[in-house]
């Protein structure tokens, strides 16, 4: 039986096409080309298209065509037929669960008209009553009374299964003639082809790209050029399309699964947009409306409704097969624009390509884990805190400093790239959303609870002394999982009143081998007066949970005091800048009470401005790397002997700056940033001297203003560290990482 029509109060709303959404938060942030998440069903998905030619005959006037005209007509006297043709793309091996026609009402009928199919797709907008094809077709479905300035669908069921080019007739048994918006009309008909929902591949490593380029184009505005705006547009009146191009790397030749754009959507539609491909990767981001590419590829993707604050993710199949440069255009047949976050945004855009994963595929070297107006100004600061961790799984975890917003928390497989959805209690991995600043100290650290399962704890504080700002933590669990990790509530360590900053944390081994969470910062006691404090907590079980043993382990009038955490083979050791201005070590044995720490060795004069970086030998020795004049840049590795023999200074060079350290028990690595060109080099320890030369381990390629790298300090067979990469803007920077064999 032919299916009735539904009545929509607006063009756009029934014909807008359904998609996943993907985050269901406000106000929350995001960076690299996303996919499916492995492991979770896709919702359903939708392609929308228009008509490529529609035109009506009209029996009184046989030889007459009307493919110009903006309007559609069907009547019984004298009889007026309507012919649509539909070029449809996008469904690929999915499956078609239904079809809707939807059309928008220009004169009021007691009946609409009946849709037929027709074999015929040879005609085109010249023909006339004379030389119309046949309606030869089945009814597909019929428009009861329709009203002026209405769109209304109709339900066709599944006409086709497949991409190709299709054709309906529309009739009337009515001699009230009704009148529909034809194609050069301002309100066009609408083919939405619904798709059943597909499993995504699990067994795949997904790789992410932020654009190289993005923009938008305004008809009302032809020569006006938007690429240096933080947002992109799509709308139908006046029209507006958007332009996104991505520089794809990294598949290593393997099998594109599936592929994914994720945008951030800032302003509510109920037609976030088409996604289509086009061939001309020749345009900028100074491109205009009149200057605009040609939008000549297939529709690959939708969004449907959106909603403000939320991210949304369109299948695009599989549009992605191999490395290159891929342009991507975005438009709407909505008057009800849609705005979305650009590059230049903390939130950018991303396009996520999943391949198959190749067992044991690690890809090393350099790669981007935000883009370049993602990051804060200083988003890995400083070396005495912790930016990267590692699982079991081989899952790398950074925090870093988001542009303007708070923490992030960004996660990447040995053979992907980096992500940052998450689970639990918050959907896109922003630990911290004060709409102020990214610029926090954070640290990350994983370790076991009682049961064996892994988890991390991301504590963090305020980057410089003086302002009023907690000491935050969560836990992250589920850390190696497909749809990323879980991300638990955030518990308040110390107050924001009056003051915290240089949050660090590190696991202390105790008696038995149960692990406890020892948590260090600096906290300003008043106006004029700071303390170094530590802190504890036991129970690795929970997500909240309890905090024992606060003990102030230095006061000191000043704030400038990076304290970092070095777990020991009996307990915990502290580096911090003592009241003369000199390195010290504070160390809490695992026997003692919580609250008892004793000062130990003293070491060279350092600037209130120095960080330093400590590790463990396997021989129970200490090293701690510093900046000891930041003026001429002098860096020293100390040495902390176990037995208390004298404090040595292991190597002293000048002319470096920002220094961290990393060891795998005997040898040592030390990373820093070279004076002379500002490229990041490395020294090495081989267990009885430190290398005479540098070891280039970030140069031209990473793009410069490279600042506070991080290094993982336990290795695990490959150096990895995070460092602050290129600034476009005044508080905004890239996150860089990087990783090799040794």
């Amino acid at each position: 039986m032919p299916r009735r029509p539904r009545r929509s109060a607006s063009p756009g709303d029934r014909a807008a096409a359904r998609i996943r959404r993907v985050v269901v938060a406000a106000a929350v942030a995001v960076a690299t080309m996303p996919l499916a998440t492995a492991g979770a069903a896709r919702a359903d998905d939708s392609l929308t298209t228009t008509p490529s030619l529609d035109t009506y005959v009209d029996a009184a006037q046989p030889g007459t065509s009307y493919g110009t005209s903006a309007s559609l007509w069907v009547d019984s006297d004298t009889e007026k037929d309507a012919y649509l043709l539909f070029q449809v793309q996008g469904i690929g091996s999915r499956t078609v669960t239904d079809v809707t026609l939807g059309l928008y009402q220009q004169d009021p009928s007691p009946d609409g008209g009946e849709v037929y199919s027709t074999t015929s797709t040879s005609w085109d907008e010249a023909m006339t009553w004379d030389t119309r094809p046949a309606i030869d077709g089945t009814q597909l479905a019929s428009f009861g009374a329709v009203s002026t300035g209405t769109t209304y669908q109709v339900d066709l069921g599944t006409p086709f299964t497949q991409d190709g080019t299709y054709a309906f007739g529309m009739k009337s048994t009515n001699s009230d003639a009704a009148k529909w918006g034809s194609r050069e009309s301002s309100h066009p008909a609408q083919l939405t082809i619904s798709l059943a929902p597909v499993q995504p591949p699990t067994n795949v490593d997904t790789l992410s790209y932020n654009p190289t380029l993005d923009t938008y184009v305004d008809a009302s505005q032809a020569d006006a050029s938007f690429g240096s705006l933080a947002s992109t547009w799509v709308d139908a009146s006046p029209a507006k399309q958007s332009y996104f191009q991505f520089a794809v790397s990294g598949l290593a030749g393997r099998s594109v699964e599936d592929v994914r754009l994720r945008l951030y959507q800032i302003d509510s539609s109920p037609v976030g947009g088409r996604v289509f491909s086009i061939s001309s990767n020749a345009w900028n981001e100074s491109m205009t409306w009149n200057a605009r590419p040609a939008v000549d590829g297939p529709q690959i993707g939708s969004f449907g409704a959106v909603s403000n604050g939320q991210w949304y993710e369109a299948d695009l199949g599989r549009a992605i097969t191999q490395d290159g440069t891929y342009s991507l255009a975005l438009d709407s047949t909505c008057s009800d624009g849609a705005r979305w976050d650009s590059r230049e945004s903390s939130r950018a855009p991303q396009l996520l390509v999943a391949v198959d994963k190749q067992s044991g595929l690690v890809l090393d070297g350099l790669t981007q884990v935000a883009g370049q107006w993602s990051g804060s100004s200083d988003p890995t600061s400083f070396a005495d805190n912790r930016r990267l961790a590692v699982t079991a799984g081989g899952r790398l975890l950074v925090v870093h400093g988001l542009h303007a917003t708070g923490v992030q928390l960004s996660w990447r497989d040995p053979g992907g790239g980096w992500l940052q959805t998450t689970t639990g209690d918050l959907p896109d991995g922003v630990l911290e959303n004060n709409g102020s600043t990214g610029d926090r100290a954070a640290s990350i650290v994983v370790a076991a609870d009682p049961s064996g399962v892994q988890h991390a704890w991301v504590v963090w504080s305020a980057q410089a002394a003086g302002g009023a700002v907690a000491v935050t933590m969560r836990r992250i669990g589920n850390l190696d999982d497909p749809n990323g990790p879980s991300v638990g509530p955030a518990v308040t360590v110390a107050a924001a009143d009056p003051g915290n900053s240089k949050a660090d944390v590190a696991f202390e081994t105790a008696s038995g081998g149960t692990l406890r969470g020892c948590i260090a910062w600096v906290r300003q006691v008043d106006p004029s007066s700071y303390a170094v404090t530590a802190t504890w907590f036991t129970d690795l079980t929970a997500d909240t949970p309890s905090f024992t043993g606060q003990a102030d382990l230095l006061s000191a009038s000043g704030g400038g005091r990076q304290p970092t955490l070095v777990p020991t083979n009996d307990g915990m050791a502290l580096f911090i800048r003592n009241k003369n201005g000199a390195l010290q070590e504070y160390l809490h044995q695992s026997a003692d009470p919580l609250t008892k720490w004793s000062s130990k060795g003293t070491g060279v004069s350092v600037s209130a401005s120095a960080s330093p970086g400590g590790v463990a030998l396997s021989n129970g020795d200490l090293l701690a790397a510093i900046e000891s004049d930041t003026t001429s840049h002098v860096v020293v590795v100390q040495r902390f002997r176990s037995k208390g023999h004298g404090v040595p200074v292991d190597l002293q060079l000048t002319g470096y700056e920002q220094p961290t350290i990393a060891t795998d028990g005997t040898n040592a690595w030390l990373v820093m940033v070279r004076i002379s060109d500002g490229y990041v080099v490395s020294r090495s320890y081989s267990g009885t001297s430190w290398s005479s030369t540098d070891v280039l381990e970030i140069g031209s390629a990473g793009g410069g203003n490279y600042d506070w790298p991080n290094l993982l300090r336990q290795t695990d067979g490959r150096l990895r560290f995070v460092v602050r990469g290129p600034t476009p803007s005044s508080g905004r920077s890239a996150v860089l990482a990087f990783q090799r064999l040794l």
